[in-house]
């Protein structure tokens, strides 16, 4: 989120969820610099956890956590 209060979605191009918008997805282990680097932002260190979800699909499970990160000094227009 930046500070006009806009958020960051990203067209999904996996063949799973293709054509759907989505927050950013990362790994666990996903460094805070690459996130940075992926987008051109400056995040807010650390991250907050704003809450957890599991989602079921026929095949697969993804235990997700929802960390809100805030854009520093916004430059620029969050667009995929």
């Amino acid at each position: 989120m930046n500070d006009k209060d806009e958020i960051l979605l990203i067209k999904q191009e996996d063949d799973l969820l293709k054509g759907m918008y989505e927050l950013p997805r990362f790994d666990v282990d996903t460094s805070l610099e690459s996130i940075e680097e992926k987008y051109n932002l400056q995040l807010t260190r650390p991250g907050a956890p704003i809450g957890d979800h599991k989602h079921v699909f026929t095949h697969k499970i993804w235990f997700m956590e929802v960390i809100l990160f805030i854009q520093r000094m916004s430059t620029r227009i969050l667009s995929p």
